[in-house]
């Protein structure tokens, strides 16, 4: 079989042809990958639903990271971050304001673990919480558990994810999503 051509990177490439061609040959699963693009950046998604009863979310799909993650309903930005995403400099370089949400303005939705009845804190290396840094910013996040399934294949009952409780507003501005699921 050979691998088609692209102009997108070869990472993004490589990695969505390899879901189109060998998850389904494989595994069965069929997932529809959603391209969205802005400022001449695409960016990959797909829809994943979390919990009982189930809470549908498109996320990036990143061969760059190994984490799951959503925002969650309780998310919000620092505030340093917060004051750099709401004010942006014009030729003469006066601020004007652009509003005050970052996560919620992204118009994604946000998971909510106390509507499901199937998730649960894990704790099981001493911290419910970690920090992940990128290059537009840093995430930090409570580790949970609960059922996944994507395009309604369910893959777990378990699986381990973070639910975001605090977000650089720049990594907001970048996502078009509701977070990332990792595949690296």
């Amino acid at each position: 079989m050979k691998m088609p051509r692209s102009t997108m990177a070869g990472r993004w490439t490589t990695a969505l042809w390899m879901l189109s061609t060998y998850l389904p040959l494989t595994s069965g699963i069929h997932c529809k990958l959603h391209a969205k693009t802005s400022d001449f950046q695409t960016q990959y998604s797909v829809t994943i639903a979390i919990g009982t009863p189930a809470q549908a979310f498109d996320v990036i799909v990143d061969t760059g990271s190994s984490d799951l993650w959503v925002q969650g309903d309780r998310s919000s930005c620092s505030f340093l971050s917060l004051y750099f995403a709401t004010h942006v400099y014009n030729d003469d370089s006066r601020a004007r304001s652009v509003g005050t949400d970052c996560v919620a303005c992204n118009g994604q939705p946000r998971f909510a673990a106390t509507a499901s009845t199937s998730f649960r804190p894990d704790c099981g290396r001493g911290s419910c919480t970690y920090t992940v840094s990128y290059g537009s910013g840093k995430s930090s996040a409570k580790v949970g558990q609960d059922r996944i399934s994507i395009d309604s294949f369910a893959l777990a009952d378990d699986v381990q994810f973070g639910v975001v409780y605090d977000e650089d507003a720049s990594i907001s501005q970048v996502l078009q999503s509701s977070g990332i699921l990792g595949l690296a």
